[in-house]
C-alpha cells in the first residue's frame, strides 16, 4: 500500500529549502510576528451613518450562529420592500469600508425597493471578538445576520451580497442557510491555495516566509487552518443564483479564484471580469455596475 506524506511547505525549489533550513529561526520569528497581525488586525472603525445618504435605519444587534459573539449593524428598510440584501465586507473592514462609499451603494438599492442589512463581522467596527479567521468564523457571523434577517424582517427575497473575504463567506454561509441568491465580488475560492500563492501581496514579504505564517496561523486564530476555509466546495452545497465579478487586474485577489468556481458551480450563473477596478473596486470604476447587478436581480425574482 503507497503511503502519501502532506507537508507543511508548499513546493519549492531546493535552494529555497536550504536558504529556509540556515535562516529559519529569523524566519520563524518573522511567521510568528505576521500570522499574529493577519490574525489580530487593526479593527477598522465605522464612518458615517446612512442619515448621510437621507436613509432613515434601525441599529440592530444579533448573536453570530456561535451563539457568544454578539454583532452590530443598520437595518435600512424600503418603503415597499422586494427583497433584502445583506452586505457582506472584507477583511479587516466594517460596514463601512471595504468596499468604500457602501452607503451610496445601500441608498441605491433601497431606493429600488430592498431592505439592507449592513453589518460589522467579529473584530470589526463595532462587534465584538478580538479575532480574525478570515472566513471561518466570519461565516458563522454571516448566518447569524441570515437568521435575523428570517426572524426580524419583512426581507421578501433574500439576497447575499458580499466583496473579497465576505463574498467567500456569502457563499460558504449560502451552503447552510438558504438565500435566493448570491452576488460575489473578488473572492478567493480556496483559502489555503490563495494564500500559498498570494500571501506576499498582502504582507510584501518574501514568500520563503509564507510557510512560517501558515504554521502558526491556526495556532493562533481558534485552530482555524487555512484548509478549513474552501467556498468552491461549498457551492456543491448552494441552490440559488450566483454572480461572480472581479477584476482582471485585481493585485489581491487574482480573478481566476472568480473563474474557477463560475466553472465549478452547477447551478445558475453569471460571470463578469471587468477591464476596470481593481480589488473591490468594480462599483467605482465600471458605470455598468449597478446595472448588470440589477439585471440579474431582476431575473431572480
Amino acid at each position: 500500500m503507497e503511503v502519501k506524506t502532506i507537508s507543511v511547505f508548499p513546493k519549492m525549489k531546493f535552494i529555497e529549502v536550504i536558504i529556509q533550513v540556515i535562516l529559519s529561526p529569523i524566519l520563524m520569528i518573522m511567521g510568528f510576528i505576521v500570522a499574529w497581525k493577519l490574525s489580530h488586525p487593526k479593527r477598522s472603525k465605522v464612518k458615517g451613518s446612512p442619515r448621510t445618504y437621507g436613509l432613515a435605519y434601525k441599529d440592530v444587534e444579533f448573536k453570530s450562529a456561535d451563539n457568544k459573539t454578539s454583532l452590530k449593524g443598520w437595518l435600512i428598510e424600503a418603503e415597499k420592500p422586494i427583497g433584502t440584501i445583506i452586505f457582506s465586507h472584507g477583511y479587516r473592514g466594517s460596514r463601512t469600508r471595504s468596499p468604500i462609499q457602501s452607503l451610496k451603494l445601500a441608498a441605491y438599492y433601497v431606493k429600488k425597493g430592498y431592505n439592507i442589512l449592513t453589518f460589522d463581522y467579529r473584530n470589526c467596527g463595532e462587534s465584538e471578538g478580538k479575532k480574525s479567521t478570515i472566513g471561518l468564523f466570519e461565516t458563522k457571523d454571516l448566518i447569524g445576520a441570515i437568521r435575523y434577517t428570517k426572524q426580524k424582517v419583512d426581507y421578501k427575497k433574500l439576497i447575499l451580497m458580499g466583496w473579497s473575504t465576505g463574498g467567500s463567506c456569502s457563499i460558504m454561509a449560502a451552503a447552510q442557510e438558504e438565500a435566493d441568491a448570491i452576488i460575489v465580488d473578488s473572492a478567493f475560492d480556496d483559502l489555503e491555495s490563495y494564500l500559498n500563492n498570494n500571501l506576499s501581496n498582502w504582507t510584501n514579504l518574501p514568500k520563503l516566509v509564507n510557510p512560517f505564517i501558515l504554521f502558526f496561523f491556526p495556532f493562533l486564530s481558534f485552530g482555524n487552518h487555512p484548509r478549513m476555509v474552501n467556498p468552491s466546495k461549498s457551492l456543491d452545497d448552494v441552490n440559488c443564483p450566483v454572480y461572480f465579478i472581479h477584476n482582471q487586474d485585481d493585485d489581491k485577489v487574482p480573478h481566476t479564484c472568480s473563474v474557477r468556481m463560475y466553472h465549478n458551480y452547477k447551478g445558475r450563473k453569471r460571470l463578469w471580469i471587468t477591464n476596470k477596478g481593481g480589488h473591490v473596486k468594480n462599483h467605482l470604476s465600471n458605470k455598468e455596475y449597478l446595472s448588470n447587478i440589477d439585471r440579474f436581480l431582476e431575473s431572480v425574482r
